[in-house]
């Protein structure tokens, strides 16, 4: 029951408080003054006053565009438990307190014979309890440093209640109140609830209780509204074909008035993630009971639809919950951390080419390593031709719901094969590359889009605009430099707006948003989709990073040829300059004269709109044969990324566009 309490305060998007004595409380905390009264039936009837400093309450108070909203996710459609309909809800300027007054049903459990219990648990601290208006009086304490908001929590037991004291071993508030037996018999009254569609993507989400947020499949009110007792009620589901017989959830009594919530998280077969388009299905519910007119059984039946395995729902507000706000209309987005891939073996394949294609370095050693990988990976994608696409909704005109919008989302092996994605997709693919390279990987949403973020070893956060590869290596695109800069900007502005959900990838992972298991492909998938490990790097039009191997032959000399094989490392750049040691080993040839030479140089450059410009300080020349050398003018390069080669130009450094003193170039990965 605390829960109540509890998420109301969350959901101001503070944690920590001061007791309900300080006045005011500090920035950054809230503090509570909470009354739960226990009723008779079960129910609790809570009055809630949350207090903050004045300058977090004025801009509480602003982002939520009315009181209600800060309630909107304990509506019924959005909670596991139930709330009594039309909660209270008002802003108190003078005490700069959110006051709320509400009624949480069948809060108590009824353990049958008159004996009642409410968990507590760990989350507060007892105090003392004291005997006040013929009531039992429980006094809590939070400190703010745990689960609860700091203040004060009384609890109050309900008229009639006897022995009512505090089970420390249980951690739980207990009392015994017969319910009385009258010899007449119950009327249950049923609210069957179920969603009118799953996201199956998210198929394990809803096997678990987490803290998401409503992420069941059904859920049931049983009321008794008879005279007599309603005794050994037993309640089980089943969704056809995807989940059996649910073992039957239990209720050993319920008194005339009292309220039980049920609620269906289902573990469902894994076959219902292979769904590709929406698909009809039964959910079930029986249930059995006795009372003095002897046992009843009856059951009920709703229709809910699968959703297709990449389809993904935004929003599941409700018209009437939603105020049409850019968080109303997102706040599924947690639930994209299941299309990122984790361990599929293609894309644990492709991250280790973009790792190859920045040196091998270790992406965790440190910022400047990071920078190389996420380089590496951004240029892989150019190097594959892979484009951005613009998403295709598709209106669903029959869910009530303020966005009424699925979209398409790929998994990452699906946005390679078939060389596009939306931004979504390019971001979920990076981030699942990111995460298969050892970083740890965000996405952030913002109205109207969506991109990739990196932590960096050290805490920093580096965000890239995953849409920079436009219409791929031989369209308009971004460079590596270009795109990470619009992603810093991206980043910046999200921030100073807070108009961003920033989705921690791995934390979704661990708290249940688990990927589904996607098919086997065949061992040679990535030659079959005509896949490249080549031209990955942090270099613009395409990516540079990495070792090359190419044959030239130029003039060196008036009369001079030199024909030889270049090896080239071109390393991650810092600062957005080019280091690429080189070495070239071939022969001179000068009319039938032919001389074996070594030449060495260290290339510095740039990258400027698809073209890496690279020139070298001083060309050093030995002579193999009598171990001579000089020194000769530098060598120049101008190269760029085509279908994982590097083609260009070498020369002279003043004569690289003069056919007579350079030449073409083609460089592979060795």
């Amino acid at each position: 029951m605390l829960r109540f309490a509890f998420r109301v305060a969350l959901a101001a998007c503070l944690c920590l408080a001061l007791p309900a004595d300080a006045a005011p409380p500090r920035p950054g905390t809230v503090a509570v003054d909470a009354r739960i009264e226990l009723q008779p039936n079960g129910d609790a009837s809570q009055h809630l006053s949350y207090r903050w400093h004045p300058q977090d309450y004025a801009k509480i108070k602003a982002a939520a565009t009315t009181p209600a909203t800060i309630l909107r996710d304990l509506t019924p459609a959005r909670s596991d438990w139930e709330m009594a309909p039309d909660p209270a809800c008002r802003f108190d300027d003078a005490q700069s307190a959110l006051l709320v007054e509400c009624t949480e049903l069948g809060a108590v459990r009824n353990r049958g014979d008159g004996e009642w219990e409410l968990p507590i648990g760990d989350a507060l601290r007892y105090m003392t309890d004291k005997e006040q208006e013929g009531k039992t009086w429980f006094y809590f304490f939070a400190d703010g440093g745990g689960a609860a908001p700091g203040g004060q929590y009384v609890y109050v037991g309900p008229s009639g209640a006897t022995k009512a004291r505090w089970d420390a071993g249980a951690k739980a508030i207990r009392y015994v109140l017969p319910g009385g037996t009258t010899g007449k018999a119950g009327r249950l009254a049923v609210d069957l609830r179920a969603k009118e569609r799953l996201m199956t993507c998210i198929y394990k989400v809803y096997g678990l209780r987490t803290d998401f947020g409503a992420m069941w499949v059904a859920k049931t009110v049983l009321r008794n509204t008879g005279e007599g007792a309603v005794r050994n009620l037993r309640i089980s589901y089943r969704l056809d074909k995807y989940a059996d017989w649910s073992e039957p959830e239990k209720f050993p009594e319920l008194v005339p008035g009292q309220s039980v919530v049920s609620v269906y998280y289902p573990v469902l077969d894994s076959a219902i993630a292979a769904l590709r388009s929406d698909t009809p299905a039964d959910l079930r519910a029986r249930w059995s009971y006795e009372d003095a007119n002897g046992k009843t059984e009856d059951g009920e039946g709703k229709r809910t639809v699968l959703l297709g395995r990449n389809d993904f729902v935004f929003s599941d507000l409700t018209t009437s919950e939603s105020t049409g706000s850019w968080r109303d209309v997102s706040h599924n987005a947690p639930f994209l951390a299941a299309w990122v891939s984790r361990s599929d073996p293609v894309i644990k394949e492709f991250a280790s080419w973009a790792n190859k294609a920045a040196g091998g370095v270790a992406a965790s050693a440190g910022p400047k390593e990071a920078l190389a990988v996420l380089g590496a990976c951004y240029g892989l994608l150019l190097a594959n031709d892979v484009t951005y696409q613009c998403p295709a909704g598709v209106a669903d005109p029959k869910a009530d719901i303020e966005m009424k919008l699925v979209q398409n989302i790929k998994f990452p092996r699906d946005v390679l094969r078939d060389r596009s994605g939306t931004c979504i997709d390019l971001a979920i693919l990076l981030a699942g590359m990111l995460h298969e390279i050892g970083l740890k990987p965000y996405l952030m949403v913002i109205p109207g889009h969506c991109f990739p973020a990196v932590e960096f070893p050290g805490g920093q956060l580096v965000a890239v605009e995953s849409t920079g590869v436009g219409g791929g290596r031989s369209g308009n695109h971004m460079d590596f430099d270009t795109a990470l800069r619009a992603g810093m900007k991206e980043l910046e502005e999200s921030v100073q707006s807070g108009l961003y959900q920033k989705i921690d990838i791995e934390d979704c992972w661990a708290r249940g948003i688990a990927p589904p298991e996607l098919e086997a492909l065949p061992p040679d998938i990535m030659q079959r989709w005509k896949l490249t490990g080549s031209g990955g790097g942090t270099g613009g039009g395409g990516g540079f990073g990495g070792r090359w191997r190419g044959s030239f032959a130029f003039p060196v000399r008036e009369g001079a040829q030199l024909v030889g094989s270049l090896a080239l490392e071109i390393r991650p750049p810092e600062g957005g300059r080019y280091v690429a040691p080189g070495r070239i080993e071939g022969t001179v040839v000068s009319g039938p004269a032919t001389e074996s030479v070594v030449v060495e140089d260290s290339y510095i450059g740039n990258a400027a709109d698809g073209v890496l410009d690279l020139t070298g300080a001083h060309t050093k020349m030995s002579y193999v044969g009598t171990g001579k050398s000089e020194t000769w003018p530098g060598f120049r390069l101008r190269l760029k990324a085509v279908d994982g080669k590097l083609v260009g130009r070498i020369g002279y450094d003043r004569y690289i566009d003069d056919p007579a003193w350079s030449a073409e170039i083609e460089l592979t990965p060795p």
